[in-house]
């Protein structure tokens, strides 16, 4: 279920949103780029104006590097880091972003369970809905190699 933000809500965030973003020197551009939100949204977002959806938040807090809690919330701005200059591109496609993006796969003897607890932490979900969305996943991945072979 899709959650659209009430119209005081997603002006509040929208301009942690451009905070966060000017903070960075990610420009607009970037930021739809990176987070898959067209420029013209983006624009709208940072004016404080468009009503939001919750899945949109998100997006936009991953290519930003940001929590998720903070654009919803508010409080202390995350720290800016050299790693966090440059937008993170979450977009899954053709191209050099695809398979497992611009950082490669993950280390070595990283186990399932640690990248499902970074992913809860960073989108700010608990774990057991992350579990859902990969067992999910991975049925589907599994009912797809089904029928192909």
């Amino acid at each position: 279920m899709r959650q659209t933000l009430d119209e005081q809500k997603s002006s509040e965030v929208g301009l942690r949103i451009a905070q966060a973003a000017r903070a960075r020197g990610i420009s607009q551009r970037s930021l739809a780029k990176a987070s898959g939100v067209s420029l013209s949204r983006i624009s709208i977002i940072f004016a404080g104006t468009a009503r939001l959806r919750s899945g949109t938040v998100v997006r936009i807090a991953e290519a930003l590097r940001v929590p998720a809690t903070y654009l919803f919330h508010g409080g202390e701005m995350p720290p800016v880091t050299e790693n966090t200059r440059e937008p993170m591109h979450i977009m899954v496609g053709e191209g050099e972003q695809s398979g497992y993006g611009q950082n490669g796969p993950p280390p070595e003897g990283v186990t399932m369970a640690q990248a499902m607890q970074v992913i809860a932490q960073q989108l700010a979900v608990p774990i057991d809905r992350v579990r859902e969305a990969v067992t999910g996943l991975l049925r589907s991945e599994a009912e797809v190699s089904k029928l192909k072979g």
